[in-house]
């Protein structure tokens, strides 16, 4: 699964409750670089000790995102959440945080396409399965995420790969219609985020597998 084309993504501003021990997800964006971020600038001698920290830090963070789909887009999502070490258990839910962003996102589009006048009955027909198939992603992300709040992220891992199916079922239904998605980007953005919620699951069950 690998995606050629360097995207440039701004991911609405919503609020989820998904960490524990906080209320709420601060709203934020999420913007995939054409590079990955780059490394934190070298801290002067009066500041050595923090500098050190945070370059490690961001080394951590940079390890945990070296096997997702988009290593970029993982790291630019997680990076404004990490304060003090990182955790990566709160970092695959910012990242499911930013699914969840994109996959709203997206279920407008699809709402305001249905409501055009001028829909084809091929194009209402792939909308309208667009539409059930991203209603099961958000079930499936607040499913997902309960899990990773009883510690069972292995059970969450196996279920969020259905994330992808859905994705997959939504683009199937357009090039099945002989039409293409008229989302394209949003679409690849989701199934880049969702594979980089699977990697990091992989790696807090201790996997070795790919997904």
């Amino acid at each position: 699964m690998e995606f050629n084309k360097k995207i440039i993504l701004v991911v609405p501003l919503i609020c989820c409750s998904l960490l524990s021990g906080i209320d709420a997800v601060p709203s934020y964006r999420v913007k995939l670089l054409e590079e990955p971020p780059s490394a934190a600038p070298a801290p002067s001698p009066s500041d050595d000790l923090g500098g050190n920290t945070a370059a490690s830090h961001n080394a951590q963070l940079t390890a945990l995102c070296s096997d997702a789909e988009s290593p970029p887009l993982c790291v630019n999502a997680i990076a404004p959440f990490i304060q003090g070490a990182l955790d990566p258990v709160v970092a695959v839910k910012v990242e499911m945080g930013a699914t969840m962003n994109i996959t709203t996102k997206v279920s407008e589009t699809i709402k305001a396409l249905q409501a055009k006048p001028d829909i084809t009955k091929d194009e209402k027909a792939s909308l309208d399965i667009c539409a059930d198939q991203y209603s099961s992603i958000v079930d499936t992300i607040n499913d997902c995420l309960d899990s990773v709040k009883q510690n069972d992220v292995y059970d969450a891992w196996m279920k969020f790969s259905s994330v992808l199916s859905y994705q997959q079922a939504c683009e199937d239904a357009f090039k099945e219609g002989g039409g293409s998605i008229p989302f394209p980007e949003d679409s690849k953005t989701l199934f880049q985020l969702g594979g980089n919620c699977l990697a990091i699951l992989m790696h807090l069950s201790g996997e070795t597998s790919t997904y």
